[in-house]
């Protein structure tokens, strides 16, 4: 199998990546990777990595033709998904719905579920709003006009969580971890507690189950990623969720988790309830593990 992986040159690409090469080592397969990517460069950063080759943007759908869905599979890791590319779906087989990526959609309907363990930021839906900047004009200067608006409950935010998860055959498996961002990436990361841990399986789980026979089960399936957070009272909230790994996902592996290894999964570990820089933990799977 050849996993195709696109925009090759993100944090999810590498992580995409890491995972499929581990995986070939602890169930002694020869998966493959294909990066693609609008950058030539990303060619150049990846030719030196085991078990992959790279193709451009461009060259891949003026010749996708050649790639058949019983030999290649793209990888949940990358904002594809968001595109909904019809020819990509339809070829592959992929399921998305593009109304996934609509919080107001989503937020709505885990509004009337009725959740005891998660909260939902309350929403209000415009379908068309006319909103002025904060500024010492007067009249309708700056005005701005915005379609299918969204504007959600302001929460006093004390803590950011990132869940990866994977949900097959009717069983939950995932690794929290809570994040400090720097730039819209996770600069540092603490794996939880154990507590901690079992709190948000049962939250995640809850929200699974509920979503099932929703629009939203697709979401919430196979490999997908949460966003949550948590305020100063200790209420946690839904921020939000997509079908794919998340950007940094590869630190998972320090703490034993893979989503393409259903056996491979433990939580108690060295690594619980300290922070740790991003470079770090690469820098430790550098060490670990020889897939580079």
């Amino acid at each position: 199998m050849t996993y195709i992986i696109f925009e090759g040159g993100s944090r999810c690409a590498l992580s995409a990546y890491m995972f499929i090469m581990h995986a070939n080592r602890e169930l002694h397969k020869n998966d493959k990777v294909l990066f693609v990517d609008s950058n030539e460069l990303v060619g150049f950063t990846t030719k030196n990595l085991r078990n992959s080759s790279f193709i451009t943007q461009d060259e891949f759908y003026d010749n996708i033709d050649n790639f058949s869905s019983d030999e290649y599979k793209i990888f949940p890791a990358d904002e594809l998904n968001r595109q909904s590319n019809s020819t990509l779906l339809s070829r592959f087989g992929c399921s998305v719905n593009p109304e996934w990526y609509s919080k107001s959609y989503v937020n709505g309907i885990l509004e009337s579920l009725n959740l005891t363990k998660l909260n939902i930021p309350k929403t209000i839906y415009l379908k068309n709003a006319l909103i002025k900047p904060d500024s010492q004009s007067a009249g309708s200067k700056g005005l701005i006009h915005c379609e299918h608006a969204c504007i959600s409950e302001e929460i006093n935010i004390k803590n950011e969580y990132v869940v990866d998860c994977t949900y097959t055959d009717g069983e939950l498996r995932l690794s929290p971890r809570e994040v400090k961002l720097r730039s819209g990436y996770d600069q540092y990361i603490r794996f939880l507690t154990t507590n901690e841990f079992h709190e948000i399986f049962e939250m995640t789980n809850e929200l699974v189950e509920l979503t099932r026979s929703t629009p939203l089960s697709g979401l919430f399936n196979n490999i997908f990623h949460i966003q949550l957070m948590k305020d100063h009272n200790d209420k946690y909230y839904f921020i939000e969720a997509s079908n794919r790994i998340s950007g940094s996902s590869l630190v998972n592996l320090v703490i034993g988790f893979n989503p393409l290894i259903k056996s491979f999964s433990t939580y108690v570990n060295d690594y619980q309830n300290d922070w740790h820089q991003y470079d770090q933990l690469i820098y430790e799977l550098g060490k670990n593990y020889e897939i580079f």
